[in-house]
């Protein structure tokens, strides 16, 4: 990652109509070049469909991780500059709730809390990409019209 790089924006818009993508919750990992990916965080796109992630965000959480759980991510994690970007349906969601409540009760919480503001239902499918950090990062996804969805 480059040390320039102060911030990563993120933006979403509708294959469709071409308008902003807002309140779509994404899943956002720093790809590793060698083991696990480095789970970085869910986060919801803005009135705009833009995330943005603060640099020492992102440090923070992959500190975390590596402190967590050592020995399954690589120590070379400074010279990661790759995403992996995953929008999840709301069924995928409600999955990954009932999975990280029964082992990270905590992370459950967050990612309830997120939810519930998010507008997931209303994707065609799923999807999941990668991109170059320092690069525009920009996503076409294909929604659906439909109304506010609850977990």
């Amino acid at each position: 990652m480059s040390k320039s790089d102060e911030s990563i924006h993120i933006r979403l818009q509708d294959l469709h109509s071409g308008l902003n993508a807002a309140d779509i919750l994404v899943c956002i990992y720093l790809k590793a070049n060698e083991r696990n990916r480095y789970p970085i965080g869910y986060y919801i796109t803005d009135n705009d469909g833009v995330v943005h992630i603060e640099k020492h965000d992102l440090l923070r959480s992959v500190n975390a991780v590596i402190t967590e759980t050592p020995m399954d991510y690589a120590p070379g994690w400074e010279d990661c500059d790759q995403l992996v970007i995953d929008i999840l349906t709301s069924q995928q969601i409600r999955q990954r709730l009932k999975v990280l409540r029964d082992t990270y009760p905590e992370r459950a919480e967050d990612l309830q809390k997120l939810s519930q503001r998010a507008l997931n239902g209303c994707l065609e499918s799923s999807f999941s990409f990668g991109a170059k950090i320092g690069e525009p990062i920009e996503f076409r996804v294909r929604l659906k019209p439909v109304k506010k969805f609850s977990l």
